[in-house]
């Protein structure tokens, strides 16, 4: 009789590609983004004015796990993108607020006559409120 053999999977791990599985040495109380420093609309300079400040080499601190050996003061990179961080609260409170906009934002679009009333509850085009009139625009 032959013998059966048990499949062995390897244990799971993140995504192939997450940033966060090559930062050690991180601060619990910090929140780490690579970012871009060609990219003004979402880069280093946009996370800067989010609070976020770039990360440098340090002996107590992050590091790129399995990266290149940096001398202290030079900057954190990882394939061409920068390592900034900023406090844990402060990015849970900006976290927030962009929550809380979205959610300001669908409350107009889902109420009846809104900027989209096909996603609103009633399920019809959207109606300009004075003439009941459907209104389509074209741009």
């Amino acid at each position: 009789m032959a013998e059966t053999l048990k499949r062995i999977d390897p244990p799971s791990r993140a995504v192939d590609g997450d940033s966060n599985t090559v930062i050690v040495g991180k601060d619990p109380n910090r929140e780490y983004k690579f970012a871009n420093p060609n990219d003004e609309m979402c880069g280093v300079s946009a996370l800067a004015e989010l609070g976020f400040e770039i990360e440098r080499a340090r002996k107590d601190g992050p590091r790129i796990k399995g990266g290149k050996v940096a001398k202290d003061g030079d900057t954190i990179t990882w394939r061409g993108m920068v390592l900034m961080s900023c406090p844990r609260d402060v990015w849970m409170a900006e976290y927030k607020r962009g929550q809380d906009r979205q959610a300001a934002i669908d409350q107009t679009i889902l109420r009846p006559g809104g900027l989209d009333g096909v996603r609103g509850p009633t399920g019809r085009l959207a109606q300009n409120l004075t003439t009941q009139e459907v209104e389509f625009s074209r741009t």
